[in-house]
């Protein structure tokens, strides 16, 4: 077993390591304060510490210092990611309510299904998702629930690469016996990985809509659709 790293002393963010401090859950965890209350100790997760991605950096200050910026930010400049931390400054983390489909203790605050002042994202990885202006259009949800309440909604990747290209076909853009475009330009067009994109075009197979020959994926007929649906 290798041996821990030692983090007495270090500087992440605005935490400054003091010790090592208990275990919780199990886990290795540090003794820390933050610049904000230097004379507060916190007990912080090593994993949190040192994690690649996003490591914890302050005591929840920078979250909090965030959220304020946003009130005054103007609607037209909000995304997917500062619409919830919209949510998060005017009602709290999502922790702190009960998930409302199952009454465990909720982890993320889902966008309603029937939400009135839906947008979606324009730019970047985050291309399609949806959010909304309305603070009150989002529900405290655990991870399970919130992966269920969002199976088969529009705005689930796979599930936006499958209508995507179905309402392509149905249209006639992408006509029947073409062949049909490329996993990499299907995953830019609808904003999705490959992978999602490739899975998206075997369920259109399954469904009828396309037909793989000789290595490629061309595109039925309504006849053939038909046949499949009802077989």
């Amino acid at each position: 077993m290798s041996q821990m790293k030692d983090l007495t002393g270090a500087q992440i963010g605005r935490l400054t390591v003091i010790r090592q401090g208990p275990r919780r859950n199990g886990k290795i965890c540090w003794t820390c304060c933050c610049a904000c209350t230097p004379d507060r100790e916190i007990q912080i997760a090593a994993a949190n510490l040192l994690a690649k991605k996003q490591p914890t950096r302050s005591c929840g200050c920078l979250l909090r210092e965030h959220a304020a910026s946003l009130r005054g930010k103007g609607d037209g400049t909000i995304g997917y990611c500062s619409a919830h931390d919209r949510v998060r400054a005017a009602r709290g983390r999502a922790s702190e309510y009960a998930c409302v489909a199952c009454g465990e203790r909720a982890f993320h605050w889902a966008l309603r299904t029937d939400a009135v002042d839906k947008k979606f994202d324009g730019t970047g990885r985050l291309a399609g998702r949806p959010f909304s202006l309305n603070v009150f259009d989002y529900q405290p949800m655990c991870p399970g629930c919130h992966k269920w309440y969002d199976t088969g909604v529009p705005w689930r990747s796979r599930s936006r690469a499958i209508e995507g290209v179905k309402a392509k076909i149905l249209s006639g853009e992408f006509a029947p016996g073409t062949k049909l475009p490329g996993v990499d330009r299907l995953a830019k067009s609808f904003g999705v990985s490959r992978t999602t994109a490739h899975k998206a075009v075997k369920i259109l197979g399954y469904m009828g809509f396309v037909s793989l020959v000789n290595y490629r994926y061309i595109v039925s007929d309504a006849s053939a659709r038909e046949g499949r649906v009802d077989g």
